[in-house]
């Protein structure tokens, strides 16, 4: 009859249904072979877990071809530059769509932030508005104004009034005209106008221009942030803005200073049309272009192809990748065409690829870890026992040879 197991103990059923129990000491050998074994054993465990980790990590995927068929969408173009050689008074950022006119209402995040000579960070980043860019020289010239067929004064009137600077409709019979933003502004006080400085104000855009220009003489500009354009082919540049028109009388003082001053060199620290794609580098990361002497235009020409990326757990990223070409043409004197600056035009492939990862989801990688560690062991011991068998018969035999 069983003994009666004691009231005392609570773990007694528990240990009955213990299906892993502790073999007796007297029962267990330990052996060097066994010893080495499970040394082995260890490092094989180890480097197939490493293994399925960087293939549950890092999973295979499989990329398909299809037509794009999205229409009316925005494109996010994300982007890094650094000018070592630039003031931030006089690098400017627009965007233009591929039949040259001038995007307008364009959702962006742009700021500037100034560098030292070293490089280093100067003041606070500030927020830019983009336009207002110059692209060519016919740019540098004003619109004429529409001739008024009324008009009778003289051409001597009209060449002395048109050196006077305009006063923006605060014009009195004692002030005629406004040579300076002071001016402007006493001839708004006047009238009991408020007065805002802003870029149509030709006499402070001038002064503010050069005053900005003289103060952060021989430092650079970190330009980053994020445009979104309608998805289209376009370009986005960075040149002399309204501030070059204002601040010079003749094109060729404008194009003299811009010689001499606008020195090309730039570094991409990152440039991407959309969110990162999981394992793929964006062509023009970390690209650095050094001009020695002299300035140039820098056109970098993007093949812009639509992705989705499809992740282990359903969830899509609607992204794009690109491939790219660059030219540089040197600009020497103002019959050169273009102005220096950079620019880079992208053109959206009809083509759409579609990444969808094939990897494990993350019960399939437990499951396949279980299965390393129960792998192993049952392999290492299968090879312990056929050691030791061999072993134990080798002994005997030498033992009835009386070796």
């Amino acid at each position: 009859m069983p003994a009666k197991a004691p009231a005392s103990d609570s773990g007694y059923y528990t240990q009955m249904l213990d299906a892993f129990p502790t073999t007796k000491e007297k029962h267990r050998l330990r052996t060097t072979s066994g010893g080495t074994i499970s040394i082995i054993a260890c490092f094989v465990m180890l480097f197939l877990f490493f293994y399925e980790l960087g293939d549950y990590w890092y999973p295979p995927t499989r990329d398909t071809l299809l037509v794009d068929t999205s229409t009316g969408t925005k494109m996010k173009i994300n982007f890094d530059f650094t000018f070592p050689n630039l003031a931030c008074a006089v690098v400017n950022l627009d965007a233009t769509d591929i039949s040259g006119e001038k995007q307008k209402d364009v959702e962006h995040n742009v700021f500037k932030r100034r560098l030292d000579s070293q490089g280093k960070q100067v003041g606070y980043h500030e927020k830019h508005e983009i336009g207002g860019t110059i692209k060519s020289i016919d740019e540098l010239h004003d619109k004429p104004a529409a001739v008024d067929p009324s008009d009778n004064r003289t051409a001597v009137q009209k060449e002395k009034e048109r050196k006077c600077g305009s006063c923006y409709g605060a014009e009195t019979d004692e002030l005629k005209c406004c040579d300076t933003c002071e001016q402007v502004r006493e001839a708004y006080r006047k009238k009991g106008w408020s007065f805002a400085v802003r870029h149509n104000i030709r006499q402070c855009s001038r002064e503010g221009f050069v005053d900005a220009v003289e103060q952060q003489r021989g430092e650079g500009c970190k330009v980053y942030g994020y445009i979104e354009v309608p998805k289209v082919a376009g370009n986005f540049h960075f040149a002399p803005g309204t501030g070059f028109r204002h601040a010079h009388n003749t094109v060729a003082d404008l194009f003299g200073f811009t010689l001499k001053k606008w020195n090309v060199s730039h570094v991409i620290n990152e440039l991407s049309f959309g969110d990162p794609v999981p394992g793929r580098k964006n062509p023009l990361d970390g690209t650095s272009k050094f001009l020695m002497a002299g300035t140039g235009m820098y056109q970098y020409y993007a093949k812009v192809v639509p992705t989705d990326y499809v992740y282990r757990d359903g969830t899509t990223t609607e992204t794009n990748q690109y491939s790219v070409t660059d030219h540089y043409r040197k600009i020497v004197s103002s019959r050169a065409r273009g102005l220096p600056g950079i620019f880079v035009y992208y053109d959206l492939s009809p083509i759409k690829v579609k990444i969808v990862e094939e990897g494990s989801r993350l019960s399939g990688f437990l499951t396949s870890i279980c299965a390393i560690v129960g792998g192993s062991f049952t392999v290492m011991s299968l090879l312990d026992r056929v050691i030791t068998k061999l072993t134990a018969g080798r002994t005997r035999s030498s033992s009835v040879l009386g070796l």
